[in-house]
């Protein structure tokens, strides 16, 4: 019987796939399937892991080569692959720290989302719990998704796949959108609203390595149309419920300083002009129809006086460097 199973995507990580494979075959047993997908890299990922796991005959581990298609697209394959009651992301430059599968395999079959905290790292050697924690759970405990649980989530608006388990039935028809980016926008908040139980650790599971080449340190003009694209598939998803649509609404609000900051970062305003006049007439409709839009102040600031949000940001700013 198969209790959960780990999909890590792998592209080109040939300096941190051993770190990654390590974290998690250590921790593991007979309960669990690791299904890594190499997503045709071209340095020596693939020799790599084949070589490390060529020896290990007491573990559940699938190796999947394939043609490049991308992060949605190697997690996708995964998920048809996968046999688990439970599911879980890895990315594989990324680490399980090492109480993950002793703290989850206790919370599993209680609930249909366990979702927990991380760290950011660069290297394994040098793991700094304390200064690097990021803090992705707001709630303790197992509650039932009704709307006060779900509602800081959704302010929250983080959505990364890999801070999370989930039941494997939630997957039911839905994937990963492939070929854009901001893949997790699209897909996770679907899995919260069509969840009943939650289940929150307010404790670091995962290390979440720094990447200088991640998608939030190089903004592209297409990033806009890529979080409208996510929010316009949840919201598509969403059926005639009030308290949802209400939810939603928030979450789409709380985009608002993400795509002012991709706007201000792009190197051509020109073509991402009417892109990003598009994304915030959107915005506002959301807030007029929603009327639990008090709970973003930042973003409303952003959506409605964008002049003085840049203000306020580069004061905030002079006063922590001069602190």
């Amino acid at each position: 019987m198969i209790k959960l199973s780990v999909i890590i995507a792998a592209y080109n990580v040939s300096e941190y796939i051993v770190d990654c494979l390590d974290s998690v075959i250590k921790q593991v047993d007979c309960t669990v399937e690791v299904i890594i997908v190499n997503d045709g890299s071209t340095d020596h990922t693939e020799d790599i892991i084949t070589n490390y796991i060529s020896n290990i005959i007491d573990k559940n581990i699938i190796l999947i080569n394939k043609s490049n298609g991308g992060l949605s697209d190697a997690r996708n394959v995964g998920l048809k692959k996968s046999h688990g009651d439970y599911i879980t992301f890895l990315d594989g430059d990324d680490i399980w720290l090492d109480d993950y599968f002793k703290v989850i395999s206790k919370k599993l079959y209680i609930s249909d989302i366990i979702e927990f905290d991380a760290i950011r790292f660069n290297d394994v050697k040098d793991l700094d719990y304390n200064d690097n924690y990021i803090k992705l759970v707001s709630n303790n405990g197992t509650n039932n998704c009704c709307f006060d649980v779900l509602l800081n989530i959704f302010r929250r608006n983080q959505w990364f796949a890999w801070s999370r388990v989930y039941k494997s039935s939630l997957f039911k028809n839905i994937y990963f959108p492939e070929h854009r980016r901001f893949e997790d926008i699209a897909t996770i908040p679907i899995l919260y609203l069509n969840a009943e139980v939650l289940m929150s650790i307010k404790e670091p599971l995962v290390g979440y390595r720094y990447n200088p080449n991640s998608i939030t340190s190089n903004p592209k003009i297409s990033d806009i149309t890529d979080i409208m694209y996510a929010l316009n598939r949840v919201n598509e998803s969403i059926s005639n419920s009030l308290y949802k649509r209400n939810l939603w609404s928030i979450a789409t609000i709380s985009s608002a300083p993400v795509l002012k900051y991709i706007y201000i970062s792009s190197n051509d305003k020109n073509n991402c002009t009417e892109c990003f006049k598009d994304s915030l007439k959107l915005i506002k409709r959301r807030i007029v129809k929603s009327i639990l839009c008090k709970y973003n102040k930042k973003a409303l600031l952003v959506v409605f006086f964008p002049q003085v949000f840049i203000l306020f940001s580069k004061i905030k700013k002079y006063y922590i460097e001069k602190i």
